[in-house]
Formats: structure tokens, sequence, C-alpha cells
């Protein structure tokens, strides 16, 4: 099956595509969207982010601590989040499933409260 996503057309299982619908739906209750996905490389974008840097700040500090992301980088002008990691080393998508899930408990302690 393919998927369009930021424009591209990817190749994906099954499986994939619904994590995928899951995640975006999950995202889309943060008022995130998933601009971009490829293996190794993720791009987020909130209006949210533009008007909370401190959001943004904790989001970015708890995805760098995960084993398999190499950087997430913050674009302002845009609100935009690009995650870079591991692609090569993930299992399943179980770890993409986490760092979201992780996403929206920052958002639940952080901006909700």
């Amino acid at each position: 099956m393919k998927k369009k996503i930021g424009g591209i057309w990817i190749s994906m299982s099954i499986k994939e595509k619904i994590l995928m619908k899951h995640v975006e739906r999950k995202l889309h209750k943060l008022q995130i969207d998933l601009v971009h996905f490829i293996p190794g490389r993720i791009r987020l974008r909130s209006t949210v982010w533009k008007e909370n840097k401190k959001l943004v700040e904790l989001i970015i500090l708890n995805l760098k601590s995960q084993a398999l992301v190499y950087d997430a980088v913050f674009t302002p002008d845009t609100g935009s989040l690009l995650i870079t990691y591991k692609a090569s080393h993930m299992t399943n998508n179980k770890e993409l499933e986490e760092w979201f899930q992780l996403i929206e408990q920052i958002y639940q302690e952080e901006y909700r409260a």
C-alpha cells in the first residue's frame, strides 16, 4: 500500500498504515500535524508551539533522551519540529508510538494543566 505524506508517496504495510492513522488522530487532538514521515525523519508542525516555547523545549528535551533519537530541531518561524532517528535500529513502530505518547503526556502535564 502507498500513502501520500507531505506530498510524497511512500510504501506502507497494512500495519504501518493503521499505526500512522492512529498517530495522526492522536496528534490532531493536540493540534499537531504530521507533515512528513520517512524512515529516519519525522516532521511535525503546530501553531501552538510558536506561542509556547517551554512546551517545545520539554518535548525536545524528552525526545533527545530517547535511545534511538539523533536530534530534534525546532523552527520557530514555521512551528515545525524535525525529529531524526536511527531507523535502521527500529525493531518495529512501537518506538514511534512511544514518542508520540511521550508528547501527549507532556501536553497533559504542561500545556493543558
